[in-house]
């Protein structure tokens, strides 16, 4: 009788999940072959454990991984898990996720207003905007022009959305590649500038604060618009910058003085 020694192999990689198809309401496929001695386990998992149920199941014997009904909400990273008795491997696969993106915001007319937006995925996706009252979509690289040929659209090499005079309205950002597509919407009040109220504090400093020679003391002064609210600190005419020694202007705009000399 013949005997065949089985040698074990570590699982690797026949075909790795990075050829995907997909858009918002279609479906994705996922491959991920390996090999292996003993042959190994195969098994999918995303970034945050949220696999979408119902809507996600193992197809053929490539191990791929399908995703059905796709929503904004399956952008992410799915990693391919390959396991025997040797070791375990794993490939990692994306969808495109925003990364930064623009809020719900109020402008004051006829001024110039950029709205962020850029993601990151395998391939890199490309961002496109939607506007109010202009269902064709602009691009990156695209400048609307105005009759008198100033630019008033314009789609940054990053992502974000240029506007010379903005409109009321819903602004979507829509990232997308070969996996799919996510998007991302900021919703534009447009408002005279005679009818800004004016701004919010939300911290204010003390009238009076006593302190030990020596010690540290923050000054809270933080206010919000629209628009957005820049705080200055004064002592007595004399502006305050945080070059000078001992002062620190944070970005929420509280005042820190340090009590080191």
């Amino acid at each position: 009788m013949k005997w065949e020694k089985i040698i074990p192999v570590r699982p690797f990689f026949v075909r790795l999940p990075d050829d995907v198809e997909g858009r918002v309401g279609g479906e994705a496929r996922l491959h991920c072959r390996a090999g292996g001695s003993p042959a190994p386990h195969v098994t999918w998992r995303r970034h945050d454990g949220r696999m979408p149920v119902g809507r996600a199941r193992l197809v053929d014997e490539d191990h791929a991984l399908t995703i059905v009904s796709l929503q904004t909400s399956d952008d992410g990273e799915y990693y391919c898990q390959a396991e025997n008795e040797v070791a375990t491997v794993v490939a990692r696969a994306h969808f495109p996720r925003v990364i930064t993106s623009a809020s719900d915001t109020a402008v004051i007319a006829n001024t110039t207003i950029e709205l962020p937006c850029s993601g990151a995925g395998t391939p890199a996706p490309t961002s496109l905007w939607t506007l109010p009252g202009r269902p064709q979509p602009v691009g990156v690289g695209e400048v609307l022009k105005d009759s008198a040929g100033q630019r008033v659209i314009e789609v940054l090499p990053s992502g974000a959305l240029r506007l010379t005079a903005p409109e009321d309205g819903q602004h979507t950002c829509l990232l997308v590649n070969s996996a799919g597509g996510v998007s991302t919407h900021a919703w534009l009040t447009v408002v005279p500038e005679q009818h800004l109220p004016p701004p919010l504090l939300t911290r204010i400093p003390p009238l009076t604060l006593t302190l030990l020679a020596g010690t540290s003391a923050t000054l809270p002064c933080q206010a919000r618009g629209p628009p957005q609210v820049q705080v200055r600190w004064f002592r007595g005419d004399v502006f305050l910058r945080s070059a000078e020694p001992r002062v620190t202007l944070t970005q929420d705009g509280d005042l820190i003085f340090s009590g080191k000399s």
